[in-house]
């Protein structure tokens, strides 16, 4: 099963280890973790990344130690609470895990220790929690989660989002991506579904404004033409590159990437790509005959897309 839910990651700032046995734990379910560290640079406020990251994720998890995390300047909750609260009024699902394993005593901050304490007895009522002392019992706490039910909910409430990543110069990828994007709109719907010349405002940075659509998606497809592969070697160093840019900040944030090779394209060797890519050489393509059968084609594609993802497609 491919990771279709996305729960963004939210934790004190004494839990940074067990973040990353938190991400282990969910992609083994079947979850896309979205941590803060991995989402790519923006000049957007973070409170504005943070907003509609949280916004476009399924869910919410937060790991709660000993303190209340970093709090902003100029603001009374620390971000912890600001990410938590948002999520509530997103109507997002929020599971907490608190950690009651042993702190040295010289860590231990009485004011933090009586702000968790308080936060603990706000929203002990009404919110999901669990708790863990040691990696082995978060990792439990996770497997014990019943990810199929919330999966089963799907995409109700963000839709199944679909980021196409092709060469504008390449005019066979142009016209495939132009019917590809028309397929997946009557599939997924117009917001759910991102072209950069049909989702992109006039005047809006194009770098903030892709990399933000990166950090929505669940699926990404790399339309590879006959020009990509010594397209990708020439622009190699390039920093505007936003072909290499967008598949990076895919794998970063671990969202399945499908490159869908055009005609009798073959995927480029790990040597011919940039290193920060070098894995797409590796992943299962789907080859497209660009020929009359093309619409055929995108329909074998969408119900590929339904076979591989069973019930959690819609």
């Amino acid at each position: 099963m491919q990771p279709l839910l996305r729960a963004f990651i939210s934790s004190s700032a004494d839990l940074l280890e067990y973040r990353d046995v938190l991400s282990k734990a969910l992609l083994t379910s079947g979850v896309q973790p979205v941590l803060w560290e991995n989402l790519p640079a923006q000049a957007e406020s973070i409170e504005h990344i943070l907003e509609r990251t949280i916004e476009s994720a399924d869910l919410v998890i937060a790991l709660v130690g000993h303190r209340m995390g970093v709090t902003p300047r100029g603001e009374a909750r620390s971000y912890l609470e600001m990410e938590l609260e948002r999520a509530r009024e997103l109507g997002k699902r929020i599971y907490l895990f608190f950690f009651t394993g042993h702190i040295p005593a010289d860590e231990l901050d009485p004011s933090q220790l009586e702000a968790v304490s308080q936060f603990r007895k706000r929203i002990s009522k009404d919110l999901l929690y669990s708790e863990f002392s040691n990696r082995s019992e978060l990792e439990l706490a996770v497997a014990k989660i019943r990810w199929t039910e919330e999966a089963a909910q799907g995409r109700s409430d963000t839709g199944f989002r679909v980021f196409l990543c092709y060469r504008r110069k390449d005019l066979a990828a142009l016209c495939v991506t132009a019917r590809l994007y028309e397929r997946m709109v009557r599939e997924f719907g117009h917001n759910n579904v991102f072209l950069d010349v049909k989702s992109i405002p006039l005047g809006r940075n194009l770098r903030d404004e892709i990399t933000a659509e990166i950090s929505r998606a669940n699926i990404v497809f790399a339309i590879i033409g006959p020009t990509w592969k010594q397209d990708i070697i020439d622009r190699r160093d390039d920093p505007r590159d936003f072909v290499r840019i967008e598949i990076e900040s895919a794998f970063q944030l671990s969202i399945t990437t499908i490159p869908i090779l055009l005609g009798d394209v073959e995927l480029p060797l790990p040597h011919d790509l940039p290193s920060s890519i070098e894995n797409l050489a590796d992943v299962n393509g789907f080859q497209m005959d660009v020929g009359f059968p093309l619409f055929d084609e995108l329909d074998r594609l969408v119900e590929e897309l339904r076979q591989w993802f069973g019930d959690q497609y819609q």
